[in-house]
């Protein structure tokens, strides 16, 4: 059941004080991924994820559910295991996809069973 619009140009807590409402909406991530590519290609958890594609060893894309404005957005992520941490670089950024591609410490395409990333942006 929907309730209608909330607006509101300040949140205040009771101890925590206040802070203006554009802190959240432009400083909360607009899309998350926690996914594994090491035995299989299978998202653990995601927030505005729609599919995760794997291209080949060490390269994904990430395609989001709702769009971004622009590609001026940014990814940030990370991948590894439990002994070493790769390095997610990425490829191309369209408004829909973003595409990691993680390399291990020698530079070579590297797929892990932990991978992790966010995007911060304006939706469309």
């Amino acid at each position: 059941m929907a309730f209608g619009t909330l607006k509101a140009d300040t949140l205040t807590h009771s101890t925590a004080g206040s802070l203006a409402t554009n802190f959240v909406v432009n400083g909360s991530a607009k899309a998350w991924i926690n996914y594994n590519t090491n035995t299989s290609t299978t998202v653990t958890n995601s927030l505005n994820v729609s599919s995760l594609t794997d291209n080949g060893t060490g390269d994904t894309s990430i395609t989001v559910s709702s769009a971004f404005a622009d590609i001026g957005y940014t990814y940030v992520g990370a991948s590894g295991n439990n002994s070493a941490r790769m390095t997610n670089l990425i490829a191309t950024l369209t408004t829909t996809v973003a595409r990691p591609q993680c390399v291990n410490t020698s530079a070579s395409a590297d797929d892990e069973p932990q991978n992790f990333g966010n995007m911060h942006g304006d939706l469309a």
